[in-house]
């Protein structure tokens, strides 16, 4: 396609111009955009979609897109490998379940974000993390007894699995980096909230 982005085959220079766009603008932006140019809004959603995948994104475009109001780019973002900590931090705590689910099946993630959806409200993450060889042995043990039977039964054959010589992923990051990026989120979500409503002294 003459003057535009060719969404069917988008190599890496396209895929650094979706994410341009995106830069200062939604994903729904994008698509409007990419529609604009002769694509289908199909295509244009597989353009955004692609562009998130590409392995040539700066960080810059990566930490761009992990705060797509589109929450299948932010799930693209947060499986891949080059993630960096602190956004994958954020996308555990994502309340799109597909973003969650990306994060509980990054091999790549350390342990101690993927402990935290150990407790998540939905199953399915569970069970995804369950799969997950990065997850600890002792996490691993614990979702054995989960209180749901799919957990129970996906963990169960993770223990077996490993047992026989799967591989598992050690976690490469020290306790104080993790601890600092736990906080650092835990503060930007309370600082997003707003000031809190002191509770009057009680006399």
């Amino acid at each position: 396609m003459k003057g535009g982005v060719d969404v069917r085959e988008l190599d890496d220079h396209q895929a650094q111009i979706v994410a341009s766009l995106m830069r200062n603008s939604p994903a729904s932006a994008v698509v409007q955009t990419l529609a604009g140019q002769g694509a289908s809004i199909v295509e244009a959603e597989h353009a955004a979609l692609e562009a998130a995948r590409s392995p040539n994104l700066s960080r810059e475009d990566i930490q761009t897109m992990g705060q797509s109001r589109d929450p299948f780019v932010r799930a693209v973002i947060a499986s891949r490998a080059d993630c960096p900590l602190g956004l994958l931090v954020a996308l555990a705590d994502d309340h799109s379940l597909d973003v969650r689910l990306a994060v509980a099946g990054n091999v790549h993630a350390i342990p101690s974000i993927l402990e935290v959806l150990a407790q998540d409200k939905h199953v399915a993450v569970v069970r995804q993390l369950a799969t997950n060889p990065a997850l600890p042995h002792p996490a691993l043990v614990n979702l054995a007894a989960h209180k749901d039977r799919k957990v129970r039964k996906t963990a169960g054959a993770a223990l077996i699995a490993r047992a026989n010589g799967a591989p598992t992923s050690p976690d490469h990051a020290t306790p104080e980096l993790r601890d600092r990026v736990f906080e650092d989120a835990r503060t930007a979500r309370e600082q997003a909230a707003g000031p809190s409503v002191a509770a009057p002294p009680q006399y």
